[in-house]
């Protein structure tokens, strides 16, 4: 009978088998809706799904059709549950309950909690597509009965291994339900690693349900890195900020962190087209978080170079405002800054942040030069501003600027007469009385200027008349 409850079969001739005397336990049933090996011979015997139903329901309908009382050891609720029926009160009240002499008032409290064990495993087994309103709330009335605020530690991961196997679409509504009974908060670390593992590689999403369990603060870091890893590459960034804010994940060692890391950026980074919302917004907070870590005060500053000129080339503030923060960027070296500075021209707020950068205030003149040069070129009038507040800035000399401002002169932009009104405010700019042409240039510069702003203001009376 076993191995017939295991197979696919047809309302009629379940009917038949069991006219001719076919008999079966609530164990045998139970057994048999665990290994489910044989639904996959469906295709293999040229029967269309939609053909058969699920086995307990087909058998417990056999059972009906012969006016035959339940098998030995099932409760009310279970033939309910197999054949989608609605609970009533009296099933889930104490007479609804058996044991093996039969129905009783009063089932003994162990006998009682293992028929619900099983009864718990049997609606998570029998889940059915087209009813899944129907079925989480049939689950969730279970939960609400007293003997399910007792249930084990034991029982409950006995539950929930059963539960994943089950391939639902309402597999994360069952296991959040589950999760949030008393029992679970006194599961195991070891518990919680091996379901952890098992709900991450079937991307449900109890898996954050797992991680703000007790047992979670007590993972171990190799397991959390791995998690990370796993989560990382399966993109699955929703876990990753939940897994660093475990004692664990803040533990992790350079590599890890490092490796992390450039996930993160590439992850944030990715053109807006192909970005979800949700994977940036969790690799941001990836990184603010692991920028505290201990490990982080050794990721190699060259590597720390590397990322914010792939931020800085893919117009990501906010990645290059947080790698910034980083602590070993203070020791990036002044030619990547000046590359970074040059690359963020038209980023007023990230040129601020990169100016703040130790190798920023130490630039050679030359360097500030090209710099001060490539922002007005960009048409950055105000990144020229912030290149100008820069030290070396001040020890430019005449010949550096008057041939700055020539270049300058004749660009066809909105920008340049600002920016040369300020580079006109600079202390070499006083030893320019023998560059004529550079201090036409100043004069031109100064002149549009005054000329743009009696422009606006005569603009702006004219509308407001």
């Amino acid at each position: 009978m076993s191995a017939l409850l295991c197979m696919p079969i047809q309302l009629e001739l379940a009917k038949a088998l069991v006219a001719c005397g076919a008999r079966f336990t609530f164990a045998q049933l139970l057994a048999a809706v665990a290994s489910r090996a044989a639904v996959t011979s469906r295709a293999a015997a040229g029967i269309a799904c939609s053909e058969l139903e699920s086995e307990p329901k087909v058998w417990m309908q056999a059972y009906r059709a012969r006016g035959l009382a339940l098998p030995a050891g099932m409760p009310a609720v279970a033939e309910a549950l197999c054949c989608g029926d609605e609970f009533s009160e009296d099933m889930l009240g104490p007479e609804g309950w058996c044991v093996s002499e039969g129905p009783t008032a009063t089932p003994p409290h162990d006998v009682l909690l293992q028929q619900l064990q099983d009864v718990l495993v049997l609606a998570l087994k029998v889940q059915q597509e087209d009813l899944e309103e129907e079925q989480l709330d049939q689950l969730e009335q279970l939960l609400e009965l007293p003997a399910a605020q007792q249930l084990s530690p034991e029982a409950l991961q006995h539950i929930l291994d059963n539960g994943i196997q089950v391939q639902s679409a309402h597999l994360d509504g069952s296991m959040t339900l589950l999760l949030e009974l008393p029992a679970a908060q006194q599961l195991s670390p070891s518990c919680v690693a091996e379901l952890l593992k098992d709900f991450a590689e079937q991307r449900s999403s109890s898996a954050q349900h797992l991680l703000a369990l007790p047992a979670a603060q007590q993972l171990e870091t190799e397991f959390v890195v791995q998690m990370l890893e796993d989560a990382v590459a399966s993109d699955r960034w929703e876990l990753v900020p939940q897994l660093l804010r475990l004692p664990a994940g803040q533990q992790m060692s350079s590599a890890a962190l490092q490796k992390l890391l450039k996930s993160a950026v590439k992850a944030a980074s990715i053109n807006s087209i192909d970005r979800r919302v949700s994977t940036v917004t969790a690799a941001l907070d990836c990184m603010e978080a692991i920028r505290t870590f201990p490990a982080a005060r050794q990721v190699p500053s060259s590597s720390v170079a590397e990322l914010l000129q792939t931020a800085v080339e893919r117009h990501r503030r906010d990645v290059a405002m947080l790698l910034i923060q980083l602590p070993t960027a203070q020791q990036v070296s002044s030619s990547i800054v000046v590359q970074l500075l040059q690359a963020a021209t038209q980023d007023h707020d990230l040129m601020l942040r990169l100016g703040d950068l130790p190798a920023a205030q130490q630039l050679s003149i030359d360097a500030l030069a090209a710099l001060l040069q490539a922002a007005v070129m960009d048409d950055a009038c105000c990144c020229s501003e912030d290149v100008l507040a820069m030290p070396a800035a001040q020890q430019l000399n005449a010949v550096m600027l008057g041939q700055l401002l020539q270049r300058t002169r004749h660009l066809d932009s909105r920008a340049w007469p600002e920016a040369m009104r300020r580079l006109a405010q600079l202390p070499a700019a006083q030893q320019l009385n023998g560059d004529t042409a550079a201090v036409a240039a100043v004069s031109a510069a100064i002149s549009t200027a005054a000329q743009q702003q009696l422009y606006s203001a005569a603009a702006g009376g004219s509308n407001g008349g």
